[in-house]
């Protein structure tokens, strides 16, 4: 089986369909979450007043973005749970898109 790219392809946002971005979405939230944690750890290992205060306001960041993700991942789940199934003979087949999808 061959790796996995280390780059994965990129698609116009515009190509995208509404589970797709929030996926994208979700998953940017909580890369953002994680870079904000790593900065707010290192600035309290610093631990002088202006360090702390620096390494809290990256705790509140990182902490803001993992409430955006979740929101987002609720949203998502919301989509998927309320999208009509597609039949085939008794048998599902996944999920239906419309054409304004």
């Amino acid at each position: 089986m061959a790796a996995a790219p280390k780059h994965p392809v990129k698609r116009n946002f515009a190509s995208l369909n509404a589970q797709e971005a929030l996926h994208d979405a979700i998953f940017i939230e909580e890369r953002n979450a994680g870079i904000y944690r790593e900065f707010a750890e290192m600035f309290a290992e610093f631990r002088d007043p202006e360090s702390l205060e620096i390494a809290a306001a990256f705790w509140d960041m990182s902490n803001d973005e993992r409430t955006h993700g979740t929101l987002l991942q609720k949203r998502l789940f919301r989509s998927l749970r309320d999208a009509p199934l597609r039949h085939h003979r008794g048998r599902h087949l996944g999920f239906h898109r419309s054409a304004s999808s």
